[in-house]
């Protein structure tokens, strides 16, 4: 509610009030008639108690944030897996989401299902 009077955004500039949803039992979809977006809540992850993923079903993509950055891929595996890529796959497998692609907002590049699970199996 506080003006952003140094570098007004077009919010600011719009002077409309910001629609605020909530993600009821862990899990918002958003739909136009045409597709449909589903939000999810990131349950069990250290990391952040609100952080979600968004899963965009007819593209069986995953877009998600602070799990899994992809650089990993071509790093040496290690005997540490990290728990946030582990926490990542538990809850894609406990959703039953078919992903294929999974884009993360912090990494270099995206990455597959089939690398996120090579990556979280400790080296021997």
């Amino acid at each position: 509610r506080t003006p952003h009077t140094l570098a007004p955004d077009r919010l600011e500039t719009s002077k409309k009030t910001p629609r605020i949803e909530a993600i009821a039992n862990d899990k918002l979809v958003l739909d136009d008639g045409s597709r449909k977006i589903e939000v999810y809540h990131q349950v069990g992850t250290d990391h952040n108690d609100g952080i979600v993923m968004v899963y965009l079903p007819t593209e069986k993509i995953l877009v998600e944030v602070d799990a899994w950055n992809t650089e990993s891929v071509t790093a040496p595996r290690s005997r540490n897996v990290n728990p946030y890529m582990v926490n990542l796959h538990d809850n894609i497998t406990r959703l039953g989401l078919d992903v294929v692609e999974i884009v993360p907002l912090h990494g270099p590049r995206t990455g597959t299902m089939k690398e996120l699970e090579e990556r979280i199996r400790p080296a021997n």
